[in-house]
């Protein structure tokens, strides 16, 4: 959700969430802020920055008590845009659900290859401002609950030791060109 009429304060994404959630609302990540000056670029185009997700859940036992340190795909992702970026500064939003339905007939290798085949979405990754953990996944899975994840293919590449690594190094580009021209 992109905010929009909302004070750029803090806690307008946590009164936003409170408003749209309701008695639903179980728990709140930290707050990002995000900057033109700390948005980083790959060598593929520009990274997702701080609202990267490589897909890693991360739970430590801090005395007796499992804390999630990292949740994996939150359900709920606020935007609250304090002001226009001078240049650059575009977002881009993909109904993923609906991508994906239409890969299903106009693309069924490719919609086979992305909810079938594990792929290594972080070891691509060179960004220092990202903790890197090392993350094998799917590139469209789906959660126990039955909610659908759509992720962006940007810095996957083939399993290591792959042996159709030319095949699916060609899918996974597939995958970049369809949401490169999403993006247009």
């Amino acid at each position: 959700m992109i905010l929009t009429g909302w004070p750029v304060e803090p806690d307008s994404a946590v009164h936003a969430a409170s408003a749209m959630l309701g008695t639903r609302l179980r728990e709140l990540e930290k707050l990002q802020k995000r900057t033109t000056e700390n948005t980083a670029r790959t060598n593929q185009g520009p990274s997702a920055g701080l609202l990267h997700r490589d897909g890693s859940h991360v739970v430590v036992d801090i005395d007796d008590r499992l804390v999630h340190v990292r949740k994996a795909d939150p359900d709920y992702v606020l935007i609250l845009c304090a002001a226009p970026a001078s240049g650059g500064g575009e977002s881009v939003v993909v109904d993923g659900y609906r991508l994906v339905e239409r890969l299903r007939s106009g693309a069924p290798e490719l919609y086979e290859f992305l909810t079938t085949v594990d792929v290594d979405v972080t070891s691509r990754n060179t960004n220092p401002d990202i903790q890197r953990v090392p993350r094998v996944c799917r590139m469209v899975e789906w959660t126990r609950g039955g909610r659908m994840i759509v992720r962006v293919a940007e810095l996957a590449q083939p399993m290591p030791r792959e042996s159709r690594w030319d095949e699916h190094e060609q899918l996974i580009q597939a995958y970049v060109d369809v949401l490169a021209t999403r993006r247009r």
